[in-house]
């Protein structure tokens, strides 16, 4: 099957925030907030059009903490790929792994999981339907993983422990959602894709997702 072909019909499968964030555009477009640290203090992101990589953790020379990434890049991935891959990167933070150095593979597979628990909040989809979306959106190409700005690697995502992680970016609570949260969450994603692209109408979903914690 071709890869545009497939990649419509994952496009299809997605959820209304995902549909949301990407509507009335040619080209990719957004911004991502949220990111904090180990010590759950937030860590700004900030867009760099010039950036090599896809995301960058940083230690700025006044020591404090930023997360770069390039809004224009990767234009072919999905919004749940790039979400995972700025979550990724942000767990160096909330991990206290290595800035702007190599991890080991054993501290790559714990970003990975990170990452994958922030998915599967924000986008309110079950794990099973965002890790084949990600394995198929991230094989194991040395070009695409160049590009990326990380190792090339085949995703171990159904290994990840099922458990949530803290912070803005994070899974409420350390254990699976229930059917209440997920149709709550659900809910929320629709009155923002009703709602269309407004900053607005993002604050109004994040104060909405943020309401089914606990449920």
């Amino acid at each position: 099957m071709p890869r545009c072909i497939a990649l419509l019909l994952f496009l299809f499968a997605l959820s209304a925030p995902a549909l949301a964030a990407e509507a009335g555009t040619g080209l990719t477009s957004f911004s991502y907030d949220g990111c904090v640290n180990a010590a759950g203090k937030p860590v700004p992101s900030r867009a760099d059009s010039s950036l090599a990589r896809f995301a960058e953790a940083r230690l700025e020379h006044d020591n404090s903490l930023a997360i770069y990434y390039n809004p224009q890049a990767l234009p072919e991935l999905l919004p749940e790929t790039r979400l995972f891959l700025f979550a990724q990167e942000c767990a160096r933070f909330a991990l206290k792994q290595p800035l702007q150095a190599e991890r080991s593979e054993a501290q790559i597979e714990a970003a990975d999981c990170w990452a994958f628990g922030v998915l599967n909040r924000s986008r309110g989809q079950k794990p099973a339907q965002n890790a084949e979306a990600l394995k198929f959106d991230l094989p194991a190409s040395d070009e695409l993983w160049q590009r990326i700005g990380s190792p090339t690697r085949e995703l171990k995502l159904d290994a990840c422990p099922q458990r949530g992680a803290r912070g803005n970016l994070a899974l409420p609570g350390d254990s699976l959602h229930s059917d209440k949260w997920n149709a709550c969450v659900q809910s929320c994603g629709a009155k923002l894709y009703a709602c269309g692209r407004a900053a607005s109408c993002q604050s109004s979903y994040n104060a909405c997702s943020a309401s089914c914690d606990g449920k």
